[in-house]
């Protein structure tokens, strides 16, 4: 009797490894084939080849550009890419002939302490722009907060914004002045993550407001990533890089989250841009553990994907459409990509940045 126990439990449990392996080397990308193309012609933004890794759009055609990103699965943010400066740069879809500009960082900002990672624009009702960006700061995580001058094309410092739910940064999504909704997608540090990534749910979404601070609003998540807002504020878009989907949440009075929805992808997005019809448009690296080499060693390329999704409505999706697929050698991993009258800008993690005009895909 014990040895058929004993015997049951061996092969529950080694049914359970193979399922777990099997599905991980299909998670990982293994069998993930590459077909390249492009949705028309496309073009090298130079100057921009140490990442790009988010990127948002004004109405008016002015996109701002974070680059520089440090993070590493294993290595301390605070040594990883030494050498590699986190700056913010501007690209007039208007003018691209003209590439990107470097925006400056008013005297007083200490831009040597930022390293960033997703950012987020708000336009006040006079037309005053503002740029809130994740800085994995050297003390611990925070949201910084500028204000745009346009003729000056400088950030002015006007605020940081921490608090102790505020673990490990990805991605914000600015609801009003100093309100956000913020992706933590990882809680340890170190060689921890790794355990995390495979194993542990510690991921959550919070909401801050200047005065009331940071809470959990959405917990339990693997790797949330991109934060983006519908265009009526009313929903909020989170990409889940383990579900390989699109978590679309319904806005509440007292700023909780309540699920509306899960939109399959067949790749771990990263970021989330809303073009001015409401359709999604995200990026990924298709074979994540290339993605993770290349987050590594950036030597190590990897392939990138963008899609396109589009919206019946603001909670579900009529059809996703893949846009572009590389293999890597032009950009390696990609994570975002921005549109604006039939032409984007491809983001990466830590490699160049994609200008194409948007014939057919």
């Amino acid at each position: 009797m014990k040895i058929g126990i004993c015997s049951s439990i061996l092969v529950a449990f080694f049914s359970y490894l193979c399922y777990f392996i099997l599905t991980t080397y299909i998670d990982l990308g293994f069998l993930f084939p590459v077909y390249e193309h492009f949705p028309g012609p496309c073009r090298l933004i130079p100057g921009l080849g140490d990442g790009s890794e988010d990127i948002e759009v004004l109405p008016n055609g002015i996109a701002f550009i974070s680059t520089g990103l440090k993070f590493s699965m294993t290595h301390d943010i605070v040594w990883h890419r030494q050498g590699v400066k986190s700056k913010i740069y501007r690209f007039d879809f208007n003018q691209p002939e003209k590439n990107a500009q470097l925006v400056q960082f008013d005297p007083k900002f200490d831009a040597d302490s930022f390293s960033s990672h997703g950012i987020n624009l708000f336009q006040s009702p006079s037309g005053e722009v503002f740029l809130y960006a994740v800085n994995h700061h050297h003390e611990g995580d925070r949201v910084e907060k500028f204000r745009y001058d346009n003729e000056k094309n400088q950030l002015i410092h006007l605020d940081s914004f921490f608090d102790p739910n505020i673990r490990m940064l990805n991605d914000l999504a600015v609801v009003d002045q100093d309100e956000f909704y913020a992706s933590n997608w990882y809680y340890t540090k170190g060689h921890f993550r790794l355990i995390e990534t495979f194993f542990l749910n510690w991921g959550n979404v919070i909401h801050f407001k200047k005065g009331a601070g940071a809470k959990i609003v959405f917990d339990g998540l693997n790797l949330p990533n991109g934060v983006q807002l519908s265009r009526d504020k009313r929903f909020v878009y989170v990409a889940v890089i383990s579900e390989n989907a699109v978590r679309v949440f319904e806005r509440q009075p007292d700023g909780n989250l309540r699920l509306m929805n899960r939109i399959p992808l067949h790749v771990g997005a990263d970021n989330i841009f809303v073009d001015r019809d409401g359709h999604l448009w995200t990026a990924a690296g298709p074979i994540k553990y290339k993605a993770v080499l290349h987050m590594e060693d950036t030597r190590n390329l990897a392939p990138s994907v963008v899609l396109r999704v589009e919206m019946i409505n603001q909670t579900h999706p009529a059809y996703v459409s893949e846009v572009l697929q590389h293999n890597g050698t032009l950009i390696s991993l990609a994570s975002v990509a921005a549109f604006h009258d039939g032409a984007m800008l491809v983001g990466t993690v830590m490699h160049n940045l994609m200008y194409c005009n948007v014939v057919a895909f």
